[in-house]
């Protein structure tokens, strides 16, 4: 049998933030940005930017919502992408390419 490396989703990230210097707070605030007021409002999930924001129950007793996942949309651009951008909750796609031009200036050096 063949020798077997498998690489887990944990080291990727950690792979992202300390050789790439991937900035996971600013991800982690473009994402809650992205989905709080959907969430505040009781949505269990929201399109915006080419992708679905999972939204679930926390579990830990202190109430609230967590950002359980990201999907990509079957039709990016959702009717939720222009509810999120007119209350002022993210999903601009200029402002996700402004993001995202910085990000890969950021790992080319």
């Amino acid at each position: 049998m063949a020798f077997r490396l498998e690489v887990s989703d944990h080291a990727i990230m950690r792979w992202l933030e300390r050789v790439y210097k991937l900035d996971l707070e600013e991800v982690r605030a473009e994402i809650h940005k992205a989905a709080y007021d959907a969430a505040a409002a009781g949505a269990r999930s929201i399109s915006t930017q080419g992708v679905t924001i999972r939204i679930g129950d926390r579990n830990d007793g202190g109430g609230g919502k967590i950002v359980v996942t990201v999907l990509p949309c079957e039709s990016p651009g959702g009717a939720m992408e222009g509810m999120a951008r007119a209350k002022g909750g993210g999903g601009s796609r200029q402002e996700f390419g402004k993001w995202s031009r910085r990000m890969a200036r950021g790992l080319k050096g």
